[in-house]
């Protein structure tokens, strides 16, 4: 995440427009920012005035690199008793690992840039300065800040339900390897906890039996002896737990499926109104649409008047145009000196191409995500409406916002999408972001 003027409402808009820029095998470059509004409620608290506090917050003042964690965080579990003892069940879980090597990479290459190494030259192709964006002096490998670990560190990979501890096959570590600062798990191939018989992951097990804390005396001469509860691995299935569903168990009030592919989204009209579909390789279906950048549905709730469209219109297609010639590969984060494996990459399905006359300056929005492929795709229920020709720079404006939104519409909470040069991710806004939030109105998806 990287500060860029890809935000930017107005001229003289010095706000924080906070950008994901990803590097993978198949597609690279900016993908989303999020809206400085976002920040200008969020994580505060409201006076009686209505007056939001404090004043501070992301979009408006800097940012400062710190620590980082690791964690799975609170996972479901499905629990059973018999006269045998108590048994649980977590999802399948599993993890990447480092091809030829018993370590999974999470994080390296800790590095923070300045407005000199992105943000002023991006600028220069937005503001129509400039039609050509040299991408290879973007964040170079040989400028910004390189942050090294603050000493080395080792903990363990464990599994905890109800204060019984299990250590799952792996260690993780962070050191200095090879002039980088680099985050990892070393894996323990034959720790009872994981199974990597498989050459690119590690599984965990998924059935335990939970044992109690017992205190013993052996005799009457002897010292107590205690033993703490554990959680014992199981080879063998429990059928009163395989035949349980975790979401039918923790989620049954939650639709199985995110659908907002009838309507409008926020009063938002797509350029395309055709369905497009796509199926990824784990089988999940989506279904979206293409939307001018300036008419998206996350854009809406700003109330942007006609004048502010054209502006922010034209700068993104500035952009696109700019970025087109190397799309989807557009390396603007360039990988560490050192210590990286070979990247990974997106599933095929979601690098999409955008119809003819939509190349520059649309952008794919997610409407379906779910098991099942979504009705209508291909067709068109209403006419589209007419495709419109990139717009000229228009002078600075002068038009205000219109009074505050009666609606809140934010799909994911001021996530924007980008979707540059020909190829786009419609995949990501859902499938990571999807339940970031559940009290949306329905007028505005289910977050």
């Amino acid at each position: 995440w990287i500060n860029t003027p890809i935000g930017k409402m107005f001229d003289g808009d010095n706000r924080n427009a906070w950008t994901l820029i990803v590097d993978t095998q198949n597609f690279k470059g900016p993908l989303a920012f999020m809206l400085p509004e976002y920040w200008e409620e969020e994580g505060k608290w409201q006076d009686n005035a209505g007056n939001y506090h404090p004043a501070e917050d992301f979009g408006n003042v800097g940012m400062n690199t710190g620590g980082w964690a690791f964690e799975f965080s609170t996972i479901p579990i499905l629990g059973h008793q018999k006269a045998e003892g108590r048994f649980v069940r977590i999802p399948k879980l599993e993890m990447s690992i480092n091809k030829g090597t018993d370590k999974t990479l999470l994080m390296t290459g800790f590095k923070s840039w300045d407005d000199a190494n992105l943000y002023n030259d991006v600028e220069q192709v937005l503001a129509g300065r400039t039609t050509n964006l040299q991408e290879e002096n973007l964040m170079r490998s040989n400028a910004g800040i390189k942050h090294e670990c603050d000493g080395d560190h080792e903990f363990s990979v464990s599994l905890a339900a109800e204060g019984r501890g299990y250590f799952m096959g792996g260690m993780l570590q962070t050191r200095q390897d090879g002039g980088e600062c680099v985050a990892q798990i070393e894996w323990d191939f034959d720790s009872d906890g994981v199974d990597c018989t498989a050459s690119d992951k590690c599984k965990f097990k998924e059935t335990f039996q939970l044992t109690d804390l017992t205190i013993e005396r052996p005799s009457a001469t002897s010292d107590f002896e205690v033993t703490f509860g554990s959680m014992v691995p199981l080879d063998d299935a429990v059928p009163e737990l395989d035949s349980r569903d975790f979401s039918n168990d923790y989620h049954p009030d939650v639709p199985p499926q995110y659908e907002r592919s009838t309507g409008t989204i926020c009063g938002a009209p797509p350029a395309d109104n055709i369905l497009y579909c796509v199926q990824s390789r784990e089988g999940d279906w989506l279904g979206y649409r293409w939307y001018e950048f300036s008419e998206q549905p996350g854009l809406q709730r700003l109330n942007l008047g006609s004048t502010e469209k054209a502006w922010l219109q034209a700068r993104i297609n500035r952009l696109h145009t700019a970025m087109q010639p190397t799309a989807p590969l557009n390396e603007w984060l360039k990988p560490p000196s050192s210590g990286l494996p070979p990247l990974v990459e997106v599933d095929e399905n979601y690098i999409v191409t955008p119809p003819a006359g939509l190349e520059i300056g649309y952008v794919p929005i997610v409407v379906y995500q779910g098991m099942n492929e979504p009705e209508g795709c291909g067709m068109s229920t209403t006419p589209s409406p007419t495709i419109s020709k990139a717009p000229t720079m228009p002078p600075v404006s002068t038009e205000q916002p219109t009074s505050e939104p009666t609606e809140f519409c934010q799909d994911v909470p001021g996530f924007r999408f980008l979707g540059f040069g020909c190829n786009f991710l419609p995949g990501l806004r859902c499938l990571l972001f999807q339940r970031v939030r559940t009290n949306c109105p329905n007028t505005c998806g289910n977050c």
